[in-house]
């Protein structure tokens, strides 16, 4: 039986009501909807009635607004001078300071991750039409957040070198002698913090820019060489410093997006190197502090050495 005949014998079944209707959705947004689910957290989960994962997306952002607003209250109660602060408090050692920026992260991570959901159900929902046929792999936002935790990537070499490489240089600044800086043991609570931030950043990053950003661009700008340049240097300005140039960052970010490529799009083997790279940069950060009294007390805090390979955080600020 030819196509035309195929489908006057349906629109007769359907006449009669011995075929239902076919019910074609319409593809998803794969920008707009990611887009403002990134600024607002479970936007596009609530449009799709997914209610549990809209609740814990919102949920977890307001949770972290509301730990970041309290954190900057107390720290504005004591009077903390601003001159000689650095920009973003990450070297800090004081507990509120940290609850700050922990906040920050949380609030900003619920929305890559719901950014990441929005853009896989836009993706998927294109696949029809031809769009991301080669986004094989299912990637959740649970596995993503799972996968730092599987050690199983440490058997690969795209995985040890860099981290190698990191390890290496955090090494390397901690035992080296430096004027104005001695060594300092590291507390429980610098592992507490510099494990959750270093999670929170490796997993929601690769979320925002190797889960949303580069398969967009590699759908419509083209090419996986192009794809991955992009966002590599997106990701490499975001992660500017105020005296850094971000050539570590951004061959670290090509590398993140080769392997997420090359695993078929997947983000576990991406998140896993970014969150331990984060986690080797904070136990060489907090393992040194500045001893020049005139430095310290200007900066109302210990100040510390940050290693060459230094990610500085993506955060918010409430």
């Amino acid at each position: 039986m030819n196509f035309m005949p195929r489908i006057l014998i349906g629109q007769i079944l359907i006449a009669v009501g011995l075929a239902s209707t076919p019910v074609c959705a319409e593809p998803r947004s794969d920008i707009w909807a990611p887009a403002v689910s990134l600024l607002l957290p479970g936007f596009e989960q609530w449009r799709q009635e997914e209610y549990g994962a809209a609740a814990a997306y919102s949920g977890i952002w307001l949770g972290g607004g509301l730990l970041a607003s309290s954190a900057k209250k107390a720290i504005e109660a004591r009077g903390v001078p601003e001159e000689g602060a650095t920009k973003t408090g990450i070297d800090s050692r004081d507990d509120t300071e940290r609850r700050y920026l922990l906040g920050g992260q949380l609030s900003f991570a619920a929305g890559s991750y719901s950014a990441l959901h929005a853009f896989r159900g836009a993706a998927d929902s294109r696949r029809e039409d031809g769009q991301y046929e080669f986004l094989r792999e299912k990637v959740t936002v649970q596995n993503t957040v799972l996968a730092p935790f599987d050690f199983g990537y440490l058997a690969r070499p795209t995985t040890y070198i860099p981290l190698g490489l990191m390890g290496a240089v955090a090494v390397a600044s901690v035992r080296l002698d430096v004027e104005g800086y001695q060594k300092v043991a590291l507390r429980g609570s610098d592992y507490a913090f510099g494990g959750a931030f270093s999670h929170l950043a490796g997993t929601h990053e690769e979320a925002l820019f190797r889960g949303w950003m580069m398969p967009l661009m590699r759908e419509y700008v083209g090419g996986d060489v192009m794809s991955n340049a992009s966002q590599s240097l997106l990701f490499a300005l975001a992660h500017l410093g105020s005296n850094s140039i971000p050539i570590p960052q951004l061959l670290l970010g090509y590398h993140l997006g080769y392997v997420t490529q090359r695993n078929g799009w997947s983000l576990g083997e991406a998140a896993f190197i970014h969150t331990w790279w984060d986690v080797f940069n904070f136990l060489a950060l907090y393992s040194r502090r500045e001893v020049d009294l005139n430095a310290s007390q200007r900066a109302g805090r210990t100040v510390l050495k940050t290693p060459a390979l230094n990610l500085p955080p993506i955060s918010l600020v409430f």
